[in-house]
């Protein structure tokens, strides 16, 4: 199933000591339009949170005053709605992602699915054409590849202690909770663990280490100074006092983490269609620590949530995802079937998936790449700084960066990767020192060189088209702040600079194995030394003068080829391996002409968080 989407990002950054900074960026289907606020159009918003605290039995006045603050400035409220009326214009549903920055976690805590349309303050989340998540960056960078549709496997995990009315916590009615859950699984191999004694932490590892989709876990939580801790079980039955933190540790080490949990209320025994235990501000909490673990997609519940709503909203996810595999997609729907209660919204969502999918559709997305594709990293939507504060005059002004998420490759695109190639396509120039098509024996793992830009695009739009996948080079910024993270690192190992790191001051070109001690913050090796390396960015066709400075703006040309431009000069970036000690930082940029090919250049490619 092919669905088009408009995509809306709201971004959320600490500003001042009482106002937070608010992005907003937007892309349509087909790139008929972008909208985005300018950085000299940024908004600030404030939110009193004592205030909106003293509403939190009120649903409906708790949305309004959220919106009221969130939309105070009229930049944003008017950017907001000719966004959505474009989508509507286009028929098409808009894909709202919240992002909270790191700088401002507590506004994790505010009820965001309660917001109300700045237009005509009706409910903003209820409908199919609108569908919202609490977009977060994990930390960990490994490639999520979905699986077919077929396979799926749930572990379903109930913990149910023997003494929880020494904690005066009522027992959990364990069958009900399997039946709920497997009611609402139906169509998906279920695994249970919820006998005395087996929903342990270990358990829970030992079993997710069989490879699981989707776990479901039941059980009681409760906060500690804002820290979620679960009530699961010891192997005797009784109760274990498990740290969220503790969890997540555990399914950040998991060869294959699940793609979706389901952090569900529970139903006490004898309370019937009676709200769900008191616990659920804990289980909520510990969404945002499963997403930095490498979980891609977390439901939880934030309030004390009717067993009537969730019984209504469990069934219909499930069979709307069955149907097409996008999470966010479900969630509205699901949301929407029990609108009439009145904690409807207390469903929320957290996700890291750019496109929403719970499994491949349509060939798009792979379970195994294929034997000839680079290894990627996962480079988490944020901020990051960029450019230099003291080097080279066309490194400045440092400034800070947004990125969505995406993929780049591991090391420099290799002579083996690029062998496959030239093999398929004969009209591709050969690079020099090949021979029939080969490169010279024992270079395999070296990174190619010799190859121009349009070479290194030819090899982009080859790869896309045999794997189905996007792939294209990396923008500068892209590249930057993959060689040098979010804490604006001079070198991708750090500030000081260390023999040993890369490939400098040398004759020739290296494996790109070879110098793990010089890895970037997300793993990417070879981002200084060994070869320069093409991006997308321009540069203009004057060598003494950039076309486009500094601050970086996508939208503003600088990743256009347009026609009559020529000679075109591209960025590239990294220094070769015959620069001196020093000489490079991950801040430096060079330029060249599209067509030329010299053997200390070669490229890496990229590719949009799918």
């Amino acid at each position: 199933m092919t669905m088009n989407y408009a995509n809306l990002e709201i971004a959320l950054h600490r500003g001042t000591a009482t106002s937070y900074v608010v992005d907003l960026r937007c892309s349509l289907p087909g790139d008929e339009a972008e909208i985005r606020l300018s950085p000299n159009d940024r908004c600030l918003a404030e939110f009193d949170l004592y205030a909106l605290g003293t509403l939190v039995n009120d649903s409906a006045a708790y949305g309004q005053a959220l919106s009221a603050s969130l939309f105070a400035e009229p930049a944003l409220r008017e950017a907001f709605i000719k966004v959505r009326t474009t989508a509507a214009a286009l028929n098409v549903a808009l894909r709202l992602r919240l992002y909270i920055g790191s700088s401002a976690p507590e506004l994790h805590a505010l009820h965001w699915e309660t917001l109300r349309n700045p237009e005509d303050n009706s409910a903003l989340l209820l409908g199919e054409q609108l569908l919202f998540s609490r977009y977060l960056s994990g930390d960990d960078w490994r490639p999520i590849y979905l699986r077919p549709k077929g396979t799926l496997r749930a572990l379903v995990v109930v913990a149910n202690p023997t003494d929880l009315a020494k904690y005066n916590l009522a027992p959990i009615d364990t069958n009900a909770e399997i039946n709920r859950a497997c009611a609402s699984l139906k169509k998906i191999t279920v695994t249970t663990l919820a006998s005395s004694g087996t929903a342990t932490l270990d358990g829970i590892a030992a079993q997710l280490r069989d490879g699981y989709d989707i776990l479901y876990l039941v059980c009681h939580g409760t906060l500690r100074r804002s820290e979620p801790w679960l009530w699961l079980e010891a192997s005797n039955g009784v109760t274990a006092h498990v740290a969220g933190e503790d969890l997540a540790q555990r399914v950040s080490e998991l060869r294959e983490r699940p793609r979706l949990v389901v952090l569900a209320s529970c139903q006490s025994a004898g309370e019937g269609n009676g709200p769900a235990a008191n616990d659920t501000a804990a289980l909520a909490g510990l969404g945002p620590r499963l997403i930095a673990a490498g979980v891609p997609a977390v439901i939880a519940m934030q309030g004390r949530i009717l067993m009537d709503t969730v019984a209504g909203f469990m069934p219909i996810f499930f069979r709307e995802l069955e149907r097409h595999g996008q999470i966010d997609q479900a969630m509205a729907v699901a949301r929407t079937a029990v609108r009439s209660q009145s904690d409807h919204w207390m469903p929320v969502l957290f996700m890291c998936l750019y496109n929403g999918l719970l499994w491949e559709t349509d060939g798009i997305i792979r379970s195994t790449p294929k034997p000839f594709e680079p290894e990627m990293v996962l480079i988490p939507a944020g901020t990051f700084l960029m450019g230099s504060d003291g080097h080279e005059q066309q490194e400045q002004p440092q400034h800070t960066v947004f990125l969505p998420a995406y993929h780049i490759s591991k090391y420099p695109i290799t002579c083996r990767e690029y062998t496959e190639f030239l093999k398929r396509n004969p009209k591709v120039t050969q690079p020099q020192g090949w021979y029939l098509r080969e490169p010279p024996a024992g270079k395999e793992n070296h990174p190619v060189t010799s190859v121009s830009w349009h070479d290194a695009v030819a090899y982009c739009n080859w790869l896309s088209a045999e794997t189905k996948l996007p792939y294209r080079l990396p923008s500068e910024a892209e590249w930057e702040k993959g060689a040098r993270g979010t804490r604006g690192y001079r070198y991708p190992w750090g500030d000081t600079w260390k023999d040993g790191c890369c490939n400098h001051n040398g004759y020739d070109t290296t494996p790109v194995q070879v110098h793990h001690v010089g890895a970037s913050p997300y793993g990417c090796l070879d981002m200084i030394g060994n070869v320069q390396e093409w991006t997308s960015t321009l540069w203009g066709n004057d060598r003494e003068r950039n076309y486009f400075p500094y601050p970086y703006r996508s939208e503003d040309g600088r990743e256009e080829v347009k026609p009559g431009f020529y000679p075109i000069l591209h960025i590239h970036r990294g220094g070769g391996f015959k620069d001196r000690p020093q000489q490079v930082s991950v801040s430096t940029r060079g330029i060249a002409s599209i067509d030329s090919r010299v053997s200390w250049r070669g490229f890496r490619v990229a590719v949009s968080y799918l």
